[in-house]
């Protein structure tokens, strides 16, 4: 990609964060986006249709480079949840502060958590013998969303108690579905 694409997309991301700070989503403009980017409107609709598109694209970005840092340990999902959770939560912690800003902004979390799961499900399913059933789907689901709700509560305090009750709850739900 050329230099000078990557440099104008680095300082609207920037120029958006530095926004998101004192205002949610909805109300930044393209135009105080831009000037802040030292760019135009024009330089800004040919990289993104809007600014919930940038949003998307920004955590789709960070959602995908943590899932694909996860590759090595999907298999552990299996067979050591706590390394597993370990890593899952340690690579989500990288981004924490940029997620946490985009999540409380109009139901980002929502967003997040549903493009996560799916990627995270579709390397499980790539892993392991499991077939996609409505019994599988419906256990990973609930895997999926109870860590998500659980990780920003435990991230800093009791984190090696709750990761082994999460491990353990992991393991549980892996024998009702195999």
């Amino acid at each position: 990609m050329d230099l000078r694409i990557i440099k104008t997309k680095q300082n609207i991301k920037e120029a958006f964060f530095d926004l998101c700070k004192i205002k949610s989503i909805d109300k930044i403009t393209i135009k105080e986006l831009s000037s802040k980017a030292q760019i135009n409107k024009a330089t800004f609709y040919l990289h993104y249709n809007d600014i919930y598109d940038l949003a998307d694209q920004i955590m789709n970005e960070i959602v995908e480079k943590r899932i694909y840092e996860l590759d090595e340990y999907v298999k552990y999902f299996f067979t050591d949840q706590i390394l597993f959770l370990n890593r899952f939560i340690d690579s989500f912690n990288k981004d924490r502060k940029t997620m946490a800003m985009l999540i409380k902004n109009n139901n980002y979390g929502y967003r997040t958590f549903k493009k996560t799961n799916q990627l995270i499900k579709e390397k499980i399913y790539n892993v392991s013998n499991y077939y996609k059933t409505l019994e599988s789907e419906i256990a990973l689901d609930i895997i999926f969303n109870s860590l998500f709700s659980l990780i920003p509560i435990y991230m800093d305090n009791n984190r090696n108690e709750a990761i082994k009750v999460m491990a353990s709850f992991i393991e549980n739900a892996i024998k009702k579905i195999k």
